[in-house]
Formats: C-alpha cells, sequence, structure tokens
C-alpha cells in the first residue's frame, strides 16, 4: 500500500498490483502485501494532492534536487526477500476469496379488508362474492398485525380456508371474461401485504399457509 497524497488528482490510499501467471515456485499459491505507508519524503513543491513522493537515491549529476534515501529500492528489496514480518504480509488465495451468502428475512404479513380492497377485488371477480364475505366476517376490518395469532383462531382458520378453497377452485373452473389469468389471484394479495416494521413474523404451517 502506498503512502496517502502520493498521486496527483487523489488523496486516498492507493495500491500497486502486480499480477501474473509466472510466478516462482515460491510464490506460487501466495499473495504479498507490502505496506509502504511510511515510506516516503515531502515535495519541495506540492503538485495538486501530492505532496508527497518516494526518495530516489543520491542525486545524479545535472538533477535538480539533492541526495534522497532511496526508498523505492528499499521497496522493491521488501517485495524481492518474500518475508513474512509487520512490513511484508503473506496470504494464501484462499484468504482473499469470497462465499456469496443469501440472506432471508422473516416474512411478516399485515392484513386489512377495507371498502376501497373489497370492492376492486369484486369489480374483476364479482363471482367471488360470498367467498370474500365469508373472509371479510372472518377477519372484520380492523388491522392485523400479528398473522400467527390470526391463523391460531380456529374460527377465523375456518373462514379464510372456506373462503381461500372456493376462490382458488373458482379460478381453476372459469374465469369471467375480461380478466387475466393471474388478475384474480393478484388482486386476492390486495388485503395481505408486506410490512417489515410493525408485524409479527409469520410461520409455515403443515399445509403450507
Amino acid at each position: 500500500m502506498l503512502p496517502l497524497v502520493v498521486l496527483r488528482h487523489t488523496g486516498i490510499g492507493t495500491y500497486i498490483w502486480l499480477v501474473t501467471n509466472r510466478k516462482a515456485e515460491q510464490r506460487k499459491g501466495k499473495i504479498q502485501l507490502v505496506d509502504a505507508r511510511v515510506t516516503w519524503i515531502a515535495m519541495r513543491r506540492s503538485q495538486g494532492e501530492k505532496r508527497r513522493k518516494f526518495g530516489e537515491g543520491p542525486a545524479l549529476k545535472g538533477d535538480d534536487r539533492g541526495d534522497e534515501p532511496d526508498q523505492i529500492a528499499d521497496i522493491v528489496r521488501l517485495y524481492g526477500r518474500f518475508e513474512a514480518h509487520e512490513k511484508s504480509q503473506l496470504f494464501g488465495n484462499d484468504d482473499f476469496g469470497y462465499t456469496r451468502v443469501t440472506v432471508e428475512r422473516p416474512l411478516k404479513l399485515r392484513y386489512q379488508m377495507t371498502p376501497e380492497d373489497k370492492a376492486r377485488f369484486l369489480d374483476a371477480a364479482p363471482h367471488l362474492l360470498d367467498d370474500i364475505q365469508a373472509i371479510d366476517k372472518a377477519l372484520g376490518r380492523e388491522q392485523q398485525l400479528d398473522w400467527n395469532a390470526v391463523w391460531a383462531d380456529e374460527a377465523m382458520r375456518g373462514g379464510i380456508n372456506q373462503g381461500s378453497a372456493k376462490m382458488v377452485n373458482a379460478r381453476r373452473q372459469s374465469r369471467p371474461r375480461g380478466t387475466t389469468k393471474t388478475g384474480t389471484s393478484q388482486l386476492a394479495r390486495v388485503p395481505i401485504q408486506l410490512d417489515n416494521r410493525r408485524c409479527s413474523c409469520a410461520r409455515a404451517t403443515s399445509n403450507g399457509h
């Protein structure tokens, strides 16, 4: 890793990567990191963000600079020795691998049948009026934030099962003209919405609900 402010257009830390498929035997399967963050000298005059540089060694005849420490050679020697210490760390290739992980959040459901939701559903599927009425009667119009509690109530569960089973059968047997194949099923989800902030987690049951 290079020191800060050694580049003209950025002040952030920077790396130089040496990538090759012709490694020496001792370097195969290994990655070496050289820490050169404190290896620098101040410049006499800054150039944009660049205010530091690596010392280039004794001045040659005709140079407009004085003698400097040969820091570039020091860094090259650190790299060439291929030894592990505080300024040179050795790692295996596997240390820089990664694993893709899928993080799943618990499903949280909020239910509320509003007059608008009910009207919108029945406009598209008027033949399911009795079934919607059964579900509406079982769950009521109050907002339900804990689906586990709703499903634990046998009376509510019975009304939901009765209405939803008829809705599924009706969708399979016939659809009213102008209704798409998935239109009814999409509308059925209107009263049940995802709400990760306020709701309790929904548990899976043996019958899939």
